[in-house]
């Protein structure tokens, strides 16, 4: 795969998208740590995780469809995935109404009516990443740059502005949804943007065709969100906002890695894989991009390891001191996770979403066992940061074994 041509010119166009995109966050974190509180951040957090648990229950995981289904045309399986965004973000919004209540007071929140915005906010960001698989299902790689400039850019630019303002936590989450919603202004599936929920004959064929997606692969996914974003959400229950606020601001600048790199691998990885005439290949191919993999990010994660803290207090002033020290010991998980999140997808290729819900079940049940244990706040972190880091390893080492027997491939 490395010397594949096509494969590194379009993973390069990604990762330079991938890289301004990030790049803005980076330069703007230290106005926006000073703008906005700990608390804002901490709220936004808790928004924020709840949004990235609901949003993988948004699809029933039938986005994949749009890259493993090489028969039927993307746009047909765009409008049903896009039909079914809409029937679940209207099922959200009546459970929150029903609960909310209940959901603000175990979250701390002290405005109820924020959590109103979940749905709004699962429903456009869910829109937005389908806008992104569309346009790799067609190979329309520049477009997919363009779109992460463009959402990135604008998010930057109005979080400062509703930060100038003093819409404190709001504004960071308003920003979030206008930049998201923008990329499909440009985009000729503009129009189906709003849809209406209402599936026929041919979209109940798709549903029933890949039924293992919402029986297996969405409790597994569910799950793994879970395992990911519980510790921002019980950090703001059990210690409080400032603590996860820290805990999530960390998570958000070491993630910067992953996205910037293994995101963008994986647009185009899973393209290739997904190729019918490299079915007979995928050893060969995901030792290539293990090599690729390590290759330029083994160096610099051992600097990060080893500046973590500084850099951090640099970049975000003081108050977030806490922030520096979870990142040092989120940082080896941070790496493992970097490694397996774009060779992970041969699970999904070779539909073994059931091994992976095991996974993912035990995972959550070792994060909530660590939370029911009493310790202190770092010695907590310590033993996530161990447990993903296992958790990443063996995802690795399960995906290459999938890839001995190539020629009983399903899809």
């Amino acid at each position: 795969m490395i010397k594949d041509k096509f494969f590194l010119f379009n993973f390069s166009k990604i990762l330079g998208a991938a890289f301004i995109a990030q790049i803005i966050p980076v330069l703007i974190s230290p106005v926006i740590s000073r703008m906005y509180s700990v608390e804002d951040i901490g709220i936004q957090g808790v928004v924020f995780s709840i949004v990235g648990f609901c949003w993988i229950f948004s699809t029933l995981r039938y986005d994949n469809v749009i890259i493993i289904d090489r028969l039927i045309n993307p746009i047909r399986n765009f409008i049903t995935v896009k039909k079914i965004i809409a029937i679940t973000s209207i099922f959200l919004t009546v459970i929150i109404i029903l609960f909310i209540n209940q959901l603000s007071e175990y979250f701390n929140l002290n405005e109820p009516l924020v959590l109103l915005m979940v749905p709004l906010i699962v429903y456009i960001n869910a829109s937005y990443e389908l806008l992104i698989i569309y346009n790799n299902r067609v190979q329309n790689f520049d477009n997919i740059a363009k779109i992460k400039v463009s959402q990135s850019s604008i998010s930057g630019i109005f979080q400062l502005i509703f930060g100038f303002m003093g819409l404190n936590y709001f504004g960071l989450i308003l920003a979030s949804l206008i930049s998201k919603f923008v990329p499909y202004f440009k985009s000729k599936l503009f129009r189906i943007f709003f849809i209406k929920p209402k599936l026929y004959k041919k979209d109940f064929i798709l549903i029933d065709k890949y039924k293992k997606f919402p029986l297996f692969d969405l409790p597994s996914s569910l799950i793994n969100n879970l395992s990911l974003q519980l510790p921002i959400i019980l950090l703001a229950s059990n210690y409080s906002l400032v603590i996860s606020g820290a805990y999530f601001m960390t998570q958000r600048v070491l993630q910067i890695p992953i996205t910037l790199f293994s995101h963008s691998f994986l647009e185009v990885f899973k393209e290739k894989i997904c190729d019918a005439k490299n079915q007979f290949k995928l050893r060969e191919l995901m030792l290539d991009s293990l090599i690729l993999i390590l290759s330029v990010s083994f160096v610099p994660f051992v600097l990060l390891f080893i500046f973590v803290e500084d850099l951090i207090v640099i970049f975000l002033g003081e108050n977030w001191v806490m922030a520096a020290k979870f990142g040092k010991i989120l940082v080896p998980s941070l790496f493992f996770r970097f490694i397996s999140y774009p060779l992970s997808y041969i699970i999904l290729l070779k539909q073994k979403q059931q091994i992976n819900l095991i996974f993912n079940i035990i995972s959550l049940a070792f994060v909530i066992i660590l939370f029911s244990s009493k310790t202190d706040v770092y010695s907590l972190v310590l033993k996530l940061s161990i447990l993903f880091s296992l958790q990443s390893i063996i995802r690795i080492l399960y995906s290459f074994s999938l890839t001995k027997n190539i020629s009983n491939i399903e899809i």
